[in-house]
């Protein structure tokens, strides 16, 4: 298949998957912020020192022989708050303070804390008190007030200089709003940080996130939308033979079942296998569920588990452990096919299925036995479906599928890379089963809602159930190309 025209399109960004990632993974932008804003606050706090200010704010009025303050009266009180401002931070107030402060306090502890301005265009002048201590703060103001007129009454006789704004005790630190704002500034770097965070890993792990991508990314038509819904409900597998499942499980296999049919009939194929690019993106389930359905529809089915690293449909229909013997025994001759073969009348499909892990499975699915089977089994079946180990990472599915007429590729919602993805794709065409589409897995619910006339609007509610972490636990967790009797 060719990619150049989805490669030369560069880098792409799917902002409603990526929004997705972001609030799957908000904790991380909340960490972050968290982290940032604590180590603010501790730097704020080292580097600032809690001060606390009293204010006192004076007006200067010159009196006038007229009840109403005449322009040249105001302009006059304007030019001399600036001589009393000077007059405000002279020695003789400073010692005043010192003398008089209820609080012990030097010369130059007042000096340093005490600042005086007069406001421009204005009578008024304010002086700030600022100190340590907000005690302290406060008995230097008071002492200000208290004393301030015996020294400058004399000095304009034909002007007053009065208190507007008397001073308070002030236990709220001057640095307080300043740490505030230096946590705030840290928490929304914080955020950005864990959202640029989650944008580069967006970026490395290039995965199918959207129905939309699928085209542009990888090229496949969708046969079905399985979509996830959080339910409580205890299942061991996901079968549509199972009513907890819900109607819309149901019906999307019917869809996909639909579209395997007129496959079947426009191009002669009936031996299907089912695969995927990674481990535990529901393939077995995919397979399993297909082949229900096609019975459902009256056609004879068989469904064979060629995972012989390791099988899980016996598990997922819940088969009796007592017949151990399955594909790997016909194939090392240890049992013949048709004592393999078993009816499943639950479900009405017939069913070869290993309970166990097999020795050497890419050899055994190699062998001449094995296309032998498939020959057989061609003849007597109307469907033969294929469950496989995972396309990208062993050879099995490449053996499987050179036996198998067409492949069904499931590729679960942000699960395998779109590397491994074109790689399997490209490996089981250019083994003859060519890859007729895709069952998109494990979608948010909702996303079908686009897209619900084309395939019949069956993706409105299926819920996680979480596909490759069943109850049974089904998975690859030991790694592909060790040898493994048993789980």
């Amino acid at each position: 298949m060719n990619y150049e025209n989805q490669e030369a399109k560069g880098l792409q960004i799917n902002m409603k998957a990526f929004l997705r990632m972001v609030v799957k993974k908000i904790w991380i932008v909340i960490a972050l912020a968290l982290v940032l804003a604590i180590i603010g606050f501790g730097l704020s706090s080292a580097a600032i020192e809690n001060t606390y200010t009293s204010k006192i704010s004076f007006v200067v009025n010159t009196v006038g022989d007229s009840t109403y303050a005449e322009s040249s009266d105001v302009t006059a009180s304007i030019n001399i708050a600036v001589t009393y401002k000077y007059i405000l931070e002279s020695r003789s107030i400073i010692e005043a303070v010192v003398d008089n402060s209820v609080i012990p306090v030097t010369y130059l502890e007042v000096d340093e804390a005490m600042t005086v301005q007069a406001i421009t265009s204005s009578s008024v002048i304010e002086m700030t008190i600022t100190t340590n201590d907000p005690q302290k703060s406060y008995s230097i103001a008071k002492a200000v007030v208290e004393n301030y007129k015996n020294i400058v009454s004399e000095i304009y006789s034909n002007a007053d200089l009065k208190v507007c704004d008397y001073p308070v005790q002030v236990d709220i630190p001057d640095s307080s709003s300043a740490k505030t704002l230096i946590t705030l500034i840290a928490f929304v770097l914080g955020a950005l940080m864990g959202v640029i965070f989650i944008f580069i890993l967006y970026i490395i792990n290039d995965t199918i996130r959207d129905v939309e991508e699928i085209e542009t990314k990888v090229g496949l038509n969708i046969l079905g939308t399985i979509s996830r819904i959080d339910s409580k409900k205890k299942l061991r597998g996901l079968l549509v033979t199972d009513k907890k499942v819900g109607f819309a499980f149901t019906e999307t296999f019917k869809a996909i079942r639909t579209k395997v049919e007129s496959n079947s009939v426009k191009e002669g194929n009936n031996v299907y296998m089912v695969t995927s690019a990674c481990e535990n993106e529901g393939k077995t389930t995919i397979s399993s569920n297909l082949a229900i359905t096609l019975a459902q529809n009256g056609k004879s089915v068989l469904l064979i588990d060629a995972d012989l690293r390791k099988p899980a449909v016996a598990t997922l229909l819940d088969l009796e452990k007592s017949q151990t013997k399955g594909l790997a025994g016909v194939i090392t001759g240890k049992a013949s096919l048709e004592s393999t073969i078993r009816y499943i009348e639950k479900y009405n499909i017939f069913v070869i299925a290993d309970t166990h892990a097999s020795e050497n499975p890419s050899e055994l699915l190699s062998t001449k036995k094995m296309a032998d089977i498939i020959k057989a089994v061609r003849n007597e079946f109307d469907f033969v479906i294929i469950d496989t180990a995972p396309a990208s990472v062993v050879t099995d599915a490449s053996v499987i599928s050179s036996l198998s007429d067409a492949s069904i590729l499931v590729i679960c919602e942000n699960k395998a890379p779109v590397s491994r993805i074109r790689m399997s794709i490209d490996d089981i065409n250019n083994n003859g089963a060519e890859v007729i589409g895709c069952v998109y897995n494990n979608t948010i619910t909702g996303k079908m809602r686009k897209y619900g006339k084309k395939y019949g609007k069956y993706g409105y509610g299926y819920g996680s159930y979480g596909y490759g972490s069943y109850g049974y636990g089904y998975g690859y967790g030991y790694g592909y190309g060790q040898n493994k009797n048993s789980k």
